[in-house]
């Protein structure tokens, strides 16, 4: 575990599995950055998730759109050309719709590239910014979802229908946004996390997990967890070590 406080940045932060990893980061006083469209409400929800208030002083959060790279680069360097960033969780996600009428994939989203143009502002401002001196490259964790892998299984036969039909629109942007990832040379981590709820947590020994080749497989898991999960195995320790380009599955 590493004892010394990094800087972390997180994307997709307001709501979701990236803010149950904000919380114990800033409660165990690293440095946290955070890009928002809504800044207030971020505050708000860190607030009213259990967060001393006093803790706000480890969090800068700044104004503005993970698709835009320029509010990207804005979060991650003050001065435009270094970052002292250790590592950036990206969560970024949009809101599922129906569509109207009849159709063979009945489910949309919001915006249906959200995750795929949000990694490409975050892969291209990283590509134009050095480390700072001292400081590492930066690693970055993007949260994905089961059921995009193209090796194996990673589902539960029962909800093999529900994955290939009611999310195909939704899996097509993770896949995209996982495949810009591993394109762009930058240590990484994906974390695919099956059926997310807003239930209580089980904690560690509630969690299983495995890697692409041999995939935990469960039907769901809270983001809470899944958050707990990226903050014990790679913020606390300040490395994606030797999990770096895996894809690790994590559900109940």
């Amino acid at each position: 575990m590493s004892s010394t406080k990094q800087t972390y940045a997180f994307l997709g932060a307001t709501g979701g599995c990236t803010l149950h990893a904000l919380i114990p980061t800033l409660i165990a006083g690293h440095t946290c950055l955070a890009l928002a469209r809504d800044p207030p409400k971020l505050q708000h929800t860190l607030l009213t998730s259990g967060l001393p208030e006093a803790l706000l002083v480890n969090l800068t959060i700044t104004k503005g759109d993970a698709k835009n790279p320029s509010d990207v680069r804005l979060m991650l360097s003050r001065d435009g050309t270094t970052t002292r960033v250790t590592g950036i969780v990206s969560g970024i996600g949009s809101t599922p719709v129906l569509k109207k009428g009849f159709h063979l994939m009945p489910v949309t989203l919001r915006d249906p590239t959200v995750c795929e143009s949000a990694m490409a502002a975050l892969v291209s401002t990283l590509s134009t910014l050095e480390p700072a001196k001292g400081a590492p490259r930066p690693f970055v964790v993007a949260i994905s979802t089961t059921g995009i892998s193209e090796k194996v299984r990673d589902v539960p036969l029962l909800l093999l229908w529900l994955y290939k039909w009611l999310l195909h629109v939704p899996h097509m942007d993770k896949r995209g946004m996982e495949t810009l990832l591993r394109k762009s040379g930058e240590e990484c981590l994906v974390v695919r996390a099956s059926l997310l709820t807003d239930g209580a947590p089980r904690g560690a020994a509630g969690v299983r997990q495995g890697v692409e080749q041999r995939p935990a497989v469960g039907y769901y898991i809270s983001r809470k967890d899944v958050g707990g999960w990226i903050w014990e195995n790679v913020l606390r320790r300040g490395t994606v070590g030797d999990l770096d380009g895996e894809a690790v599955t994590v559900t109940y």
